[in-house]
């Protein structure tokens, strides 16, 4: 059960009616996937509720009870998915029940529990006790749905299913450990054996990984033929176009145009899907597992795309954003994925305050799948100027254990050279000093570079003999900076070097 306080309740009402409970363990969707089929096979009930997920009361899922159900049915097609009893709570309506009976008779469900939320705890545990034992009576009097019994396959016939899986499996290991390349043969093996909708998403993604974004495009456009009615694919191609006209923005800007135009009206048209999905599922929203908006943001957020990449151009991809914005908001906090990908939406339109409402707590609690989004964050921060904000959030990610550590100091190094800059132009010459002892205390830099800094910070405030001494600790603390290459990034401090400081003498 998606939902603690539910399933502590049911057990004990359970055990009176001699229903043996088997508690099921938060699990990713394979793994549940088979453990429920373990328990399928000794002959068991499943009963699956999917709540509605928060990112403070996090719940078992990401995916949806369909998704669940399809993973079943690819690793044992024959499966008796028939003893698996969704659980519902919502005021959806009958039209809308029978909706929902439809799409699970596709899995060979045959009953599904709907409880009203607006009953009391204890109304709600009586009906799905007695509603589960109304389903075993119905199953010892041979109820069945009027369909075939699937047919079983042979060892042969299962061979080519298991090294699909296997395939799929190694992608995905390949894919979480950086290896793009390597996942890209694996996925490209799988789909020979099967094409399929999630696998051709996966292999896009790994192309998108390795740069190769036309070959994404394609892939992203084959899940669409497969799956149309879902907004992720038009999302991330949108997202691939706004990439290659921003890589071709300088070098043809007829081009970037063409780009740019694809990009939005596919990011358009991902709006307007899931705009239709919200509106089938207003009554049912536990259905989606999530926005519908919520490919979008992600997809934005992966490419790192902000309205200001166009600015010429903005408008239109400023709607699309601040729509997804909005309508992902209007679902709650949702899980990490969604505080990022809002996070990172927040901060393309420029609402840094909201998006850092956002992201501070999410970085604490998850600063290695964070780190990406705050570094995006940090340098938008820079780029608008607020060079305080921006130095304050490097420190913060500076003051933590991650992977791409000196990616993350030289974007520190350059909004700490900015910020000390205001410091002295602000007559704060102390601070700027102050700030730089405070970032070598997180290992930024050498001394004698900070040094530089200082000195230049002090030269672009006009302060020439400050800049000269700093210029000259820097120098006496490591005479060889003068003729190391970083140093040239240095052009203004040159007319205050001595000749010996020139020879390193």
């Amino acid at each position: 059960m998606d939902d603690p306080a539910l399933a502590r309740r049911m057990a004990p009402l359970f055990r009176q009616r001699g229903i043996p409970c088997h508690k099921s363990p938060s699990l990713p969707e394979r793994e549940l996937a088979r453990h429920i089929l373990f328990h399928l096979r000794k002959g068991h009930l499943s009963l699956l509720h999917f709540a509605h997920k928060t990112y403070y009361q996090p719940t078992l899922t990401t995916y949806t009870v369909a998704d669940l159900l399809r993973q079943v049915r690819q690793f044992d097609p024959s499966a008796p998915t028939e003893r698996i009893v969704p659980l519902f709570i919502t005021d959806a309506s009958s039209r809308k029940q029978q909706e929902v009976l439809r799409m699970l008779g596709a899995y060979g469900i045959c009953y599904a529990l709907f409880l009203s939320p607006s009953d009391p705890p204890d109304v709600q545990d009586e009906q799905v006790a007695s509603g589960l034992v109304d389903f075993v009576e119905l199953m010892e009097t041979d109820f069945a749905l009027d369909t075939p019994t699937p047919e079983r396959f042979d060892d042969k016939q299962i061979a080519p299913t298991r090294q699909y899986e296997e395939l799929l499996a190694l992608g995905s290991d390949l894919m979480k450990r950086g290896k793009a390349e390597e996942a890209i043969e694996a996925f490209t093996q799988a789909l020979a054996l099967k094409p399929d909708f999630d696998l051709l998403i996966q292999r896009g993604d790994a192309f998108y990984q390795t740069r190769k974004y036309v070959a994404a495009l394609a892939d992203y456009r084959k899940a669409q033929r497969l799956k149309s009615a879902t907004p992720e694919p038009d999302a991330k191609i949108g997202a691939c176009c706004l990439i290659l006209a921003k890589e071709m923005k300088r070098q043809d800007p007829d081009r970037a145009e063409e780009w740019f135009e694809r990009g939005v009206q596919r990011l358009e048209s991902s709006r307007e899907t899931a705009r239709e999905l919200e509106r089938r599922y207003a009554d049912t929203p536990e259905l989606l597992g999530g926005s519908p908006f919520n490919p979008i943001l992600s997809a934005l957020r992966t490419a790192d795309i902000n309205r200001g990449d166009f600015e010429d151009r903005q408008g239109r991809l400023t709607a699309v954003i601040e729509t997804a914005v909005v309508r992902t908001g209007a679902m709650g906090e949702g899980t990490l994925d969604t505080i990022l990908d809002r996070g990172a939406g927040l901060t393309a339109l420029g609402r840094f305050d909201e998006a850092q409402e956002l992201l501070d707590p999410a970085f604490d609690a998850h600063p290695a799948e964070a780190a990406t989004t705050y570094n995006n964050f940090a340098v938008a921060l820079r780029k608008s100027g607020d060079h305080r904000r921006a130095f304050e959030t490097f420190a913060r990610m500076a003051g933590a254990a991650l992977p791409e550590r000196e990616r993350i100091l030289k974007n520190m190094r350059t909004a700490t050279m900015h910020y000390a800059c205001d410091l002295v132009r602000q007559g704060k010459p102390e601070e700027a000093e102050a700030l730089y002892t405070r970032a070598l205390a997180l290992k930024m830099d050498d001394p004698e570079w900070a040094l530089c800094d200082l000195a230049l910070a002090h030269l672009a405030a006009g302060a020439s003999h400050a800049a000269r001494v700093y210029l000259s600790k820097a120098v006496s603390r490591n005479p060889g900076i003068v003729q190391a290459r970083r140093f040239s990034e240095y052009k203004g401090l040159a007319p205050f070097l001595t000749s010996a400081d020139k020879t390193g003498g």
